[in-house]
């Protein structure tokens, strides 16, 4: 058994940047689709703002309640905290495409649009 029995330690690659500014597009069952934003203060509220292209909109992440993130996503968070919560894609598919806003204090910094390629 290795040094660390109980858990998996792994590097995280990061997307770089405090906000998002570039549009991305995802591959089929290729997770490499990552936004980055980052809260300046630790009292700061960063959410991510899903909007399909009907103009629906939910937020998928909000450091208010980190624990209710939907299951397609995630959002590593470091110990010490550095304020940086980028939005990784664990799956990619279709249903996910459209454009993804981050909010911190409920004003917009910076928004990018997801596309998918299916590989088909």
């Amino acid at each position: 058994m290795g040094a660390y029995p109980c858990c998996s330690i792994f590097t995280v690659r990061r997307a770089q940047g405090d906000i998002p500014t570039q549009d991305l597009a995802g591959i089929a069952l290729v997770s490499e689709v990552e936004i980055p934003c980052r809260k300046q203060k630790p009292d700061d509220v960063l959410e991510w703002i899903y909007t399909n292209y009907q103009a629906e909109s939910r937020v998928v992440y909000s450091s208010q309640n980190p624990i209710g993130i939907l299951p397609f996503y995630r959002v590593p968070v470091t110990i010490p905290d550095d304020g940086v919560r980028n939005l990784d894609f664990v799956v990619m598919n279709g249903t996910l495409t459209g454009f993804y806003t981050c909010e911190i204090n409920g004003n917009s910094v910076g928004r990018v649009e997801v596309s998918y390629i299916s590989g088909k």
